[in-house]
C-alpha cells in the first residue's frame, strides 16, 4: 500500500489519491478493500506533513559521523557525533535523541544515519561510520524491504542537499568513536523528550499505528490474529486437555514467548493428544 502511494511515478501516485478519495463510490475495488483492513487493525495511512526542525550545521564541507543506536531496558535512543574534517579534536555536533520506545535498535541505527544527513551544509562530503551492517544495507539503491521508507527518506536527503557519501564499518564497542556514539544512544534513552521520526520522512504516505510508524504490517496483522486466537485458547482450557496454564513453568514460559511460538507449541500439544487418542481407539479396537 506505501509502496504504490509513494512510487516514483507520478500516474501511480494520481491513481492511489483518485481512488482513496472515491472508493466509496463503488464498493468493489482494492481501495476500499484497503480502507477495510486499516480499520480492521486501528491503522492510519496518509500523508507525512511533519517538518525536521533540528539546527543545522552552517559552515565546512567535509564531514565525519559517527552514529549508533541503542536499546536498553525497553527504550530506544540514537547517538551522533558529526566532526568537521579540518579539526577531528571536538565535534561540531553531538546529537543525543530519544525515540518512541516502540521502535528497535535497528531503526534507531538508521534513523541516525539520517537525521545526521540531514543537519549537514549542502554540497558536502560525508564519510558514515556505523556498527550496524542493516543500516549498510538498508540505506543501498537495490534495497527492497520493509525499511523502504527510511531508504527513501535518506536518498532525498542526500539529493537535496547534494551530498556525497560514503559508509565504513567499524567494530562495535571497541571502534573508539563508536564507543562515545554509543553512550550518547543510551544516555538518550534516559531523557523525557522523544524525538518523532516521523520528521524524518516529510512528504511521504506513512502506515502508522498510535502515531507509531509500522514498518512490518504483516508481522502486526500476524501477530494480532494470533494472539486473538490464545485469547480464545486460554478462556477455553479444554482445548489443550491435560495442561495446567496456571502452573509457574507455562505462566513463565507465556511471558518470553512470542503469540507465534505460544500458537505452535498449543497446535503441537493439540495434534499429539489428537494422535494419542486415536492409537487408544485403535488399540481398543483390536482388544475388541
Amino acid at each position: 500500500m506505501t509502496l504504490i502511494a509513494n512510487s516514483n511515478n507520478l500516474l501511480v501516485k494520481k491513481a492511489f489519491k483518485h481512488g482513496i478519495k472515491h472508493c466509496e463510490e463503488t464498493k468493489d475495488n482494492i481501495y476500499s478493500k484497503w480502507l477495510l483492513v486499516l480499520k480492521e487493525y486501528n491503522l492510519t495511512l496518509k500523508k507525512n506533513e511533519m517538518k525536521f526542525k533540528l539546527k543545522k550545521i552552517k559552515t565546512g564541507n567535509n564531514f565525519d559521523i559517527h552514529t549508533d543506536g541503542s536499546r536498553l531496558e525497553s527504550k530506544t535512543g540514537m547517538g551522533i557525533n558529526i566532526y568537521d574534517c579540518s579539526n577531528m579534536n571536538t565535534p561540531v555536533r553531538s546529537l543525543s535523541l530519544h525515540i518512541n520506545d516502540q521502535y528497535s535498535n535497528n531503526v534507531a541505527e538508521i534513523c541516525s544515519i539520517i537525521t545526521a544527513a540531514k543537519v549537514i551544509p549542502r554540497d558536502s562530503k560525508i564519510k558514515i561510520h556505523t556498527d550496524s551492517n542493516v543500516a549498510i544495507e538498508v540505506l543501498k539503491e537495490r534495497y527492497k524491504g520493509n525499511f523502504l521508507p527510511l531508504k527513501k527518506a535518506f536518498f532525498k536527503t542526500i539529493k537535496d542537499r547534494k551530498l556525497e557519501y560514503e559508509f565504513k564499518k567499524v567494530e562495535a564497542h571497541k571502534d573508539k568513536e563508536n564507543i562515545k556514539v554509543d553512550l550518547l544512544a543510551k544516555n538518550a534513552t534516559l531523557k523525557p523528550k522523544i524525538f518523532d521520526i516521523r520528521k524524518l520522512l516529510f512528504n511521504q504516505y506513512i502506515l502508522t499505528k498510535n502515531d507509531i510508524i509500522i514498518f512490518d504490517y504483516k508481522r502486526l496483522t500476524t501477530s494480532q490474529h494470533l494472539r486473538l486466537m490464545l485469547d480464545k485458547i486460554e478462556s477455553h482450557p479444554n482445548h489443550i486437555p491435560n495442561l495446567d496454564w496456571n502452573s509457574i513453568n507455562v505462566s513463565y514460559l507465556k511471558s518470553h514467548l512470542s503469540p507465534k511460538s505460544e500458537y505452535y507449541i498449543w497446535r503441537n500439544s493439540s495434534n499429539a493428544h489428537i494422535n494419542f487418542d486415536i492409537r487408544n481407539d485403535n488399540k481398543r479396537q483390536l482388544a475388541e
